[in-house]
């Protein structure tokens, strides 16, 4: 991932957080740093979709793993309407009218994990809606959600032949809630027509020529709309003759292209109501790349990402397509000269082929197959251990942390040998994380996947690691039964940033957590060595978290006895143009202190309004000075989040023993 991929990609973060940071000056400290890390103790809990016993998928010693599709798509007659939780609605026409048999998707929003789904997207990977339904004969629809993930921000996508598309961005779907969308109106789009010609004729008409339309965002798409991934498409008659009635307005880019001609395409076009969007193509005479993709031992690759990238500027031309079930591909629309070929597919490393001539009709794209390594645990005694959980880490020379990988956690089966295989391994150096009951969690030494390359052999050695403890009491001194105690990474502040960030914030302690008992005691076993950071969080008191605790191998670490204080319970309702509204984001954090260039151990907190504009937040708050803002998050421009988030901004300060406090906030729509 180049620097300005990185940088679009954490603008486009940045904005997906309502503006927390612009709109309140400041936070806690951000990460330290950012290169794509992951690290977790446990494995995360995988989709039932998936794995349908919910329990992490076995590695053969012998069988490669074959990709597995994260969602399933539901049909609207079992779209989950009896499900607990979900979406629905019903989709009218301008007149208000009730449109039968409209295409309704709900896909998960790009940045609720923006490094994952780019990356997929740029292996080939084609990410599937959530759950997919048509609306009735009454244009109603229901979506159900079978795991709700409160922290994931959902969308709905509705699309019309007739109409603009329509979306509803920013859902979070808390347990047991259906969201209620109302009434979805779809807009009339501008009308684009003109001819596809020849170029340098006197006005022939191109033959199957197609035009694509397709709005410019200036984002990468990462997650397309199921049947618009190449946007609007139509195609010319026997005249030339094209015309598409559901264009949006704004900017586009457009372009036409026919077998034995270049493709023409046209940046930055606007598209406006108050002109005749008359747009006319002249195409050159064109060329193709054609040829075929097939593994190393010559089976076809059916469905591979395959791109053509121009080599010289004086030929921009590029094209993309997929690979057929026999493997053939066919890119046209180019013009002479040097071509970068690339070919990926899941399963396989990514294939490039330079230079490729324009024109050249039999090109073999071979894939080779991922790697894979082989790893053996032994415990002690130097007993060989059989039941363990297996994770892939990339490393980085010279960097303390490990990054994230595709290949997910997963149970190993050794063989005889207790040697257990995993597969689907890009080239690259890595490290294996070994998770063990009765041990503490453990890394492998550094080792390198090469194409055609052996299987390296890693050795694993598990250890008791280290103990913390300590106790937790209440005002009076009394012990505090029920805390729950969580193991944290002594430079992790909680804050959106990092929330959001979550799945690549690097760490290698233990991530565990469990309840003081009846004497308010709580103890960790088998830490992995490391700083450590612990949060204490009770339903009558607010959290806190205590930083730098050192710990070592075979060794037990105290904590001073905390004490907990009990906070403020805050909630409220979100009225917009004087109605309760749903699907607001409320946000409470400490106020910004001018003296310090960047606060830390900073309180903030999100809670979402439900159908009657109600919120709550589910924890309590401490002592001190506040803002609270609000957002709507069905709001499609990010910019007018903001907006409602800078507009709602009030400032407010709770004292010891302030039990609740009640917030009410009003949106007015027409002050954006």
């Amino acid at each position: 991932m180049n620097t300005k991929t990185l940088l679009l990609i954490v603008l486009i973060a940045l904005v997906a957080t309502g503006g927390y940071f612009f709109a309140t000056g400041g936070g806690n400290d951000p990460l330290d740093q950012l290169p794509g890390m992951s690290d977790s103790e446990t494995p995360p809990s995988i989709d039932p979709t998936t794995s349908p016993d919910n329990q992490p998928t076995e590695i053969s010693s012998q069988s490669k793993q074959k990709p597995t599709p994260e969602r399933v798509a539901l049909k609207h007659n079992d779209a989950g309407s009896d499900l607990p939780q979900g979406v629905e609605g019903v989709v009218v026409d301008p007149a208000g009218k009730p449109i039968a048999g409209t295409p309704v998707f709900l896909m998960e929003a790009s940045h609720t994990n923006l490094f994952r789904m780019l990356k997929q997207a740029n292996q080939g990977v084609i990410i599937p809606p959530i759950a997919t339904g048509t609306t009735d004969r009454n244009g109603e629809f229901a979506l159900g959600l079978r795991v709700p993930d409160p922290d994931k921000t959902l969308e709905i996508r509705v699309i019309s032949d007739r109409f603009v598309e329509s979306k509803i961005p920013g859902l979070l779907i808390q347990p047991k809630q259906w969201y209620n969308a109302g009434r979805i109106q779809m807009q009339r789009g501008m009308m684009v027509a003109g001819h596809v010609t020849i170029e340098g004729s006197t006005g022939l008409p191109v033959p199957n020529a197609v035009v694509q339309l397709k709005s410019n965002t200036g984002f990468p798409e990462i997650s397309p709309t199921p049947g618009r991934e190449y946007g609007l498409s139509a195609k010319v008659d026997h005249t030339g003759y094209f015309r598409v009635e559901n264009a949006p307005s704004g900017i586009v880019t457009i372009s036409a292209v026919a077998p034995g001609y270049a493709r023409i395409e046209k940046v930055n076009t606007a598209i406006a109501e108050s002109s005749e969007n008359i747009i006319n193509f002249e195409l050159p005479k064109g060329l193709a790349i054609a040829g075929v993709v097939i593994d190393a031992d010559g089976a076809p690759v059916a469905n591979a990402k395959v791109e053509a990238s121009a080599i010289s500027s004086k030929t921009p031309a590029t094209g993309q397509t997929r690979s057929d079930r026999q493997g053939n591909f066919s890119i046209i629309g180019l013009v002479e000269g040097p071509y970068l070929m690339s070919a990926v597919a899941p399963g396989y490393v990514r294939k490039e082929e330079r230079p490729v001539p324009a024109g050249q009709t039999n090109l073999e794209l071979v894939l080779e197959s991922q790697g894979g390594a082989r790893i053996r645990v032994s415990g002690r005694n130097g007993a060989l251990l059989r039941s363990y959980t297996l994770t892939l880490k990339s490393y980085f020379e010279n960097q303390e942390q490990y990054g994230q990988t595709d290949i997910p956690p997963r149970q190993a089966r050794p063989d005889r040998d207790g040697v257990t295989l995993v597969q689907g391994i890009d080239p690259g150096s890595y490290v294996f994380q070994v998770n063990a009951k009765g041990y503490a969690k453990s890394f492998s030494a550094p080792f390198s996947v090469t194409i055609g390359g052996d299987e390296p052999l890693v050795e694993v050695t598990m250890n008791e690691g280290g103990t913390i403890e300590g106790i937790v009491m209440d005002r009076s001194g009394k012990p505090l039964p029920g805390v729950t105690v969580v193991t944290l990474p002594n430079h992790l502040d909680e804050n959106p940033f990092t929330k959001m960030f979550a799945g690549i914030i690097p760490f290698k302690v233990t991530r565990t957590s469990g309840k003081t008992d009846a004497q308010g005691a709580y103890r960790f076993t088998l830490l992995n060595p490391g700083t450590y950071q612990l949060k204490f969080a009770h339903a009558d008191y607010y959290d806190v978290f205590k930083k730098g605790h050192a710990i070592q191998i075979g060794q037990t670490t105290t904590i001073p006895t905390l004490v907990m204080q009990r906070g403020t319970v805050i909630s409220g309702i979100v009225r917009v143009d004087g109605k309760p509204a749903a699907q607001v984001k409320v946000t409470v954090s400490s106020a910004h202190n001018p003296d310090l260039q960047m606060p830390t151990n900073g309180f903030n907190a999100e809670a979402i309004t439900d159908n009657e504009g109600q919120f709550i937040f589910s924890k309590r708050i401490p002592p001190g000075r506040y803002q609270a803002m609000a957002a709507r998050q069905t709001l499609e421009n990010p910019l007018l989040q903001i907006a409602d988030f800078a507009k709602t901004k009030q400032e407010f300060t709770l004292s010891t023993g302030h039990a609740k406090y009640q917030l009410n906030i009003q949106i007015n729509s027409n002050d954006n």
